[in-house]
């Protein structure tokens, strides 16, 4: 599909130039020919296997290829049966003359010639295009692909279904097409920067395509989560972020027997017999009284730990997401190397341990306030990049994952 999209535009775009020769431009309109109306059959079939995976392509589906072999190789006949220079010099004559200068080779090989790839040819495609339109409109309505949903999709950060994004991305396509139709590609080859500025968006909207096209086996995606297919262009500073954050999407999506395989795997790597995950931790409420405990209110310039348990207690810098050593620092005018060991001497613990607790500690009283509120808002109000982040160090430090919590919590008020 990529392929016949990509030479149909580049031959519609040749056709245009008009430093293109007369013989280049015939051979060109071969080339459209061939690829311009095998664009939408094989859409329609891209499109379908991506909706069912299952679906099995028989090979009465593949009947439309034979519209375009019987048009590109009777075209390709009378070429050569008429000859190259007479096929050249009769379009040029029609291009000058217009369509009245037909009426004189009526009943000629050069105008079965014209009608067999000039009519026959658009006529082909416009019936392709009501056909892909009564696609896009049952896809329309059964995916609810509406402009609330879109807007959602690209500013609030829902899903939208793979299918539908790429659908989209065909539209600037089914349009050059149905310019095609239309006869208007050769008008607007006398406005040169509206040609470039289309020739961009085409360009945009293939490259869409074809990106769109690694998250196949997904049904439904956000904007979020296509970032994740450049995400190994990561740096040295970031790698442990990405890297996790990949890999709590990758476990949220993963089946019983993949993730018991991923287990022995790691097992294997770390020369154990068997991995599980960690309960909740033990010094967790220790931690949490700590650091909210009375501290003296008297300024101590010396008493980095009261200072940062105020900062922790009074601030709650640790809703800051990506707090880092360094921003602690910065705050007590200190260096996070002086912090760390601190940290590490006071609470027995690293320093995302504690502003993990810390965290957590601040979830549970957000669930309790906002019953309602759904994971991905609990996450962003509690300092955490993602709700997937905020699943996985919740279960880390509680022992089980926020849906259990409420449901233990509520057995217990039951109780």
């Amino acid at each position: 599909m990529e392929l016949a999209i990509s030479f149909f535009l580049i031959s519609e775009a040749c056709l245009t130039d008009a430093r293109a020769s007369a013989e280049e431009l015939s051979h060109v309109r071969l080339i459209s020919l061939t690829t311009a109306p095998c664009i939408i059959p094989l859409a329609i079939m891209y499109l379908r296997k991506l909706r069912q995976p299952h679906f099995a392509l028989k090979s009465v589906s593949l009947l439309w290829i034979t519209i375009p072999a019987i048009l590109v190789t009777a075209s390709i006949v009378m070429y050569f049966m008429i000859g190259e220079r007479t096929v050249i010099s009769f379009m040029e004559e029609i291009k000058n003359a217009g369509p009245k200068a037909l009426e004189q080779y009526k009943g000629t090989a050069e105008f079965t010639y014209y009608i067999l790839t000039q009519i026959v040819s658009r006529v082909i495609i416009a019936g392709e295009i009501l056909l892909m339109l009564v696609y896009v409109i049952i896809w329309t309505i059964k995916d609810h692909i509406f402009p609330g949903k879109i807007s959602a999709f690209l500013f609030k950060g829902e899903s939208l279904r793979v299918t539908s994004i790429q659908l989209l991305f065909l539209i600037p396509v089914i349009v050059a097409l149905c310019l095609k139709v239309a006869n208007l590609h050769m008008t607007l080859a006398e406005a040169p920067v509206l040609c470039i500025l289309l020739s961009f968006i085409l360009a945009a909207f293939i490259a869409g395509l074809a990106f769109t096209a690694l998250f196949g086996a997904k049904k439904e995606i956000t904007l979020h989560e296509m970032r994740f297919a450049n995400m190994f262009n990561y740096s040295v500073t970031n790698k442990g972020e990405i890297v996790e954050e990949m890999m709590n999407l990758l476990l949220e999506d993963a089946e019983k027997e993949a993730l018991e395989r991923v287990q022995r795997k790691i097992g294997e790597n770390l020369h154990i017999e068997e991995f599980q995950s960690e309960e909740a931790s033990p010094e967790r409420t220790e931690v949490a009284s700590k650091i909210f405990e009375a501290v003296d209110e008297s300024w101590n310039e010396d008493d980095i730990l009261g200072r940062f348990q105020r900062l922790m207690r009074d601030e709650m810098l640790f809703l800051k997401p990506g707090l880092s050593l360094e921003d602690v620092a910065e705050k007590l005018d200190t260096n996070k190397f002086y912090i760390s060991k601190m940290v590490n001497n006071t609470f027995n613990m690293g320093f995302p341990e504690v502003v993990n607790i810390l965290r957590i500690d601040y979830a549970e009283q957000y669930i309790i306030n906002n019953p309602d509120a759904k994971q991905s808002e609990i996450a962003t109000k509690c300092g955490f990049l993602s709700a997937s982040t905020f699943n996985t160090i919740f279960k880390k430090v509680t022992g089980m994952t926020p849906k259990m919590w409420v449901a233990a919590r509520d057995r217990d008020s039951q109780a």
